[in-house]
């Protein structure tokens, strides 16, 4: 993962973006939530995960997705380097929830792409529970 002017830079393909809003907008009234893969500088693909969460303002993976997806990276000799999820009214700014939901806070993955329909997309390093924004390098 690179670095322009001391912040930590990842590319992401323009596809991926485009595939995490269409599960945004499909998704609705539920946030919509998936896994992110690639390489340590760069996200490839966004895989689609059903929400088991009981409120639709939450997100939480469906386990044997997140198991599904961890097989199909290892096929495609890559790895998940982050998951994501959608805010339906709300920027892409992690709200106190995201904050405190349970993540691995100090081991890969530690990407987090949160998507608003209204707002678009931004990226965070979510390495000690701080969500530090990431610059999107969009190729």
């Amino acid at each position: 993962m690179g670095s322009r002017s001391g912040r930590l830079s990842v590319q992401v393909r323009g596809e991926l973006i485009e595939t995490v809003a269409r599960d945004a907008l499909r998704c609705m009234p539920r946030e919509c939530c998936g896994v992110l893969a690639g390489t340590a500088r760069r996200i490839d693909h966004a895989w689609s995960c059903r929400n088991v969460a009981e409120h639709e303002a939450r997100f939480e993976i469906d386990p044997l997705d997140l198991l599904s997806t961890h097989r199909r990276a290892e096929r495609m000799d890559l790895a998940i380097v982050g998951f994501y999820h959608s805010h339906v009214d709300a920027s892409p700014i992690p709200s106190e929830l995201d904050r405190s939901a349970p993540l691995w806070p100090d081991l890969p993955p530690f990407l987090h792409l949160v998507h608003s329909p209204r707002h678009g997309s931004r990226l965070y390093d979510t390495r000690g529970r701080r969500w530090t924004p990431v610059e999107m390098d969009v190729i």
